[in-house]
């Protein structure tokens, strides 16, 4: 039964990181698309001659394929850490043996 416990507490924390993960990295890319956005209302929005600087889309492109990445590996560990609970539970019925 402590087996049981551990194996279940270690996926509710790899559950708990995964989503910290997803939530970090989307507040970023939320951040970014509100800057940019905000730009391109106060800029392009009034003068077509001022437009926004590839630096600026650069960056933010790059944020975006970041987040992206990591919220696969936020995801990837919510899916993980949710089968170990599974697993544990499992174990409560004796239908595995870890001792």
């Amino acid at each position: 039964m402590e087996t049981t416990s551990i194996i279940g507490l270690s996926g509710l924390v790899i559950s708990i990181i995964g989503t910290a993960l997803i939530w970090s990295d989307s507040q970023k890319a939320l951040s970014k698309i509100a800057s940019l956005l905000k730009e391109v209302a106060s800029t392009v929005g009034f003068w077509q001659d001022h437009g926004i600087e590839d630096s600026k889309l650069t960056d933010f492109d790059d944020t975006m394929s970041k987040t992206s990445k990591l919220d696969k590996r936020g995801f990837l560990l919510l899916i993980i850490g949710f089968a170990v609970q599974l697993l544990s539970y499992f174990d409560c019925f004796n239908l595995f043996s870890f001792s």
